[in-house]
Order: C-alpha cells, then sequence, then structure tokens
C-alpha cells in the first residue's frame, strides 16, 4: 500500500501537473490513514504510512523548486533525476535542471 518505487512508476511519465496533484494526493491520504485518531491509524503507521509520506514530500520538494531535498537518498536522487529528464524532454522544466545532479 505504501510502496514509493510503485507509485513513482505510476505517475512517472505524467505531466508535470498531473504529477504534482498525485503527490499532494499521496501525502494527504498517507499522512489521514496513519493520524486521524481512527481504528486503524496505528496499522497504518506500521505498514510505513509516515515514511512513505515524508518520502512523498520530499519528492514533493523538488518538483516545486528542482532542488535536491537534505538527505535524500542516492536512489531517491536517481528517481528525481529520471523524473526531471522526462519532464525535459517534453519542455516542463528547463534543461539546466539536469546540472542539480552533477555536484
Amino acid at each position: 500500500m505504501y510502496d514509493f518505487h510503485k507509485t513513482v512508476e505510476k505517475i512517472e511519465d505524467l505531466d508535470w501537473h498531473e504529477m504534482s496533484n498525485i503527490v499532494q494526493q499521496e501525502i494527504s491520504t498517507s499522512e489521514k490513514n496513519a493520524y486521524s485518531g481512527k481504528p486503524g491509524c496505528v496499522k497504518h503507521r506500521e505498514m510505513g504510512a509516515p515514511e512513505y509520506s515524508s518520502r512523498m514530500k520530499a519528492l514533493a520538494f523538488f518538483l516545486g523548486n528542482c532542488i535536491i531535498p537534505a538527505g535524500a537518498s542516492s536512489g531517491d536522487i536517481d528517481i528525481y533525476k529520471n523524473i526531471s529528464e522526462k519532464l525535459i524532454s517534453k519542455g516542463q522544466f528547463k534543461p539546466e535542471v539536469i546540472n542539480v545532479f552533477s555536484s
């Protein structure tokens, strides 16, 4: 249910606007499920909702700012680069964005 990689696979070919909307929805849903105080919220936390939400927030930050979030794993940075290349090819990111991955 809280599989960051599966979500990325579903959204990586979308336009920036659609991708950003879905990422925000995923953040909202995972946090609601984990912290609503309703029955089952502890189970959602145990299933990884907080970690998933954190990674989705980092992706949202990257999509909005084209800055690699502090503490991003090398695997997540590779995901941001892949998404950036796709958005550059669609003209939705400036080509210079790729430079954030060279340092």
